[in-house]
């Protein structure tokens, strides 16, 4: 197995910083607790560094026959202070269903955050899978 090694001048990425997102469901919570429809999306970010102002970014995107829309979107900023290695989680986008009828969605989640004084992004994530459930919205 071939190892790159950097050329001069590049440098190996100083964190390791990654966002886990869940694919879209109906959420349980939300029917019991507050009678609401809706297609959800979960994510969490974690990072081996310290970092502050965390504003983690989830988007619920819906399949459709010329493009997909973009139904929900929601940010959690964490302006305190995260120490290293603590999981900070999204669980606030969701997209309330209209009707009944079966749609495909997925998730996109990404997020910026201060990190020894220097502001960074990361990819964006998309969900593993695009799931049909029976919500239009």
């Amino acid at each position: 197995m071939h190892i790159p090694i950097p050329a001069f001048g590049e440098s190996l990425p100083k964190t390791k910083c990654h966002i886990r997102i869940d694919d879209p469901h109906i959420s349980k919570f939300l029917r019991l607790k507050k009678q609401i429809e809706a297609v959800k999306v979960n994510a969490s970010s974690i990072c081996n560094k310290d970092m502050s102002n965390l504003k983690l970014t989830v988007e619920i995107f819906k399949v459709g026959l010329f493009r997909d829309y973009k139904v929900a979107e929601f940010t959690r900023d964490y302006f305190a202070f995260i120490p290293a290695n603590k999981r900070i989680e999204n669980t606030n986008t969701f997209a309330r269903c209209q009707n009944s009828r079966p749609s495909r969605y997925y998730g996109i989640a990404h997020a910026t955050a201060l990190i020894n004084g220097q502001t960074v992004k990361t990819l964006k994530v998309i969900t593993n899978r695009t799931i049909s459930l029976p919500c239009g919205t």
